[in-house]
């Protein structure tokens, strides 16, 4: 099952504007839910990688 990456998304942009303050502790959670929303964005778009099957090797009938 993979994550719900774009709503995760959201949820880190929707924290971003709760954070209107101009403290220090503001300033420094908006910069690290900023990273949190790239890492989001980046898994949201990323496409998973296929599984690679190996097939048995046959050997040839002899001529």
């Amino acid at each position: 099952m993979r994550s719900d990456f774009a709503a995760v998304r959201l949820h880190l942009e929707n924290a971003q504007q709760c954070l209107k303050g101009d403290d220090a502790a503001s300033r420094k959670l908006r910069q690290a839910l900023d990273l949190l929303v790239e890492v989001a964005l980046t898994a949201e778009y990323t496409v998973p990688k296929g599984k690679v099957l190996i097939f048995p090797h046959r050997a040839s009938a002899p001529r």
